[in-house]
């Protein structure tokens, strides 16, 4: 947890076969996400709160993520859900307090795990309108 050197976050390009990266409480920002490995294929960015919806823009990229942890970001918003590969399996939101619950519709329609404990913009019946 804390703050990562910006030189330290963009060698995390350079290991082109790592497949499970935790940040979980690092102080990352949007733009620190376009450095991430492609190869990924579990990350954890649980209360790396300066990430938005912009940031999960970045990781459209990220084609062999299968489990995507953003507890506690609490900027996220939603909209960018929709961006997420689908290659996304497990997706835990958890304490995401602005996200709204209309925006669930974006998310992965291939997802088979999902967390969206304490997230009390999301409805019923918006629960009820997932894809899943």
């Amino acid at each position: 947890a804390g703050t990562l050197h910006k030189q330290t976050i963009h060698s995390f390009k350079k290991l082109k076969n790592l497949k499970t990266l935790v940040l979980s409480g690092c102080m990352l920002e949007n733009s620190d996400l376009e450095w991430l490995p492609e190869a990924l294929e579990e990350l954890d960015l649980s209360l790396c709160t300066k990430i938005t919806d912009v940031g999960l823009i970045l990781l459209a990229n990220l084609r062999s993520l299968t489990k995507l942890q953003l507890d506690g970001c609490e900027q996220i918003r939603g909209f960018g859900l929709s961006h997420l590969a689908c290659s996304v399996k497990k997706l835990s939101l958890a304490g995401l307090h602005r996200l709204s619950g209309k925006s669930l519709v974006q998310m992965p329609k291939e997802l088979e795990e999902l967390s969206l404990d304490s997230c009390e913009l999301v409805m019923l019946d918006d629960i009820r309108a997932l894809p899943l």
